[in-house]
């Protein structure tokens, strides 16, 4: 699952050119980074990993409205889309 992060930050950073909107897209991608570590670890209650995928769901939400006003939307959708993916994917593996 981290090579997939990897590979979606790879592909989207050029995206953000500018060195804040760069730095402020990598402190996303970490944020979804250390939420997968949340879900994935077995020794955390459900609530709190619950409550951190919420969290980071609204992040990434708050991200894409964001940056809407300079890159497409539907790039920005699918950029949602793949990390809320990641995210489901980490969340099914706990729950497995």
């Amino acid at each position: 699952m981290r090579q997939i992060l990897r590979r979606v930050e790879e592909r989207y950073l050029r995206l953000f050119a500018e060195p804040g909107d760069a730095a402020a897209f990598k402190h996303l991608i970490d944020q979804v980074d250390a939420c997968m570590d949340v879900l994935e670890d077995p020794a955390i209650p459900g609530f709190i990993k619950a409550m951190d995928y919420y969290r980071t769901v609204g992040l990434i939400d708050l991200f894409c409205e964001h940056y809407a006003k300079h890159i497409d939307w539907r790039i920005l959708l699918g950029l949602r889309r793949e990390l809320v993916r990641l995210l489901k994917g980490s969340l099914r593996r706990w729950s497995a």
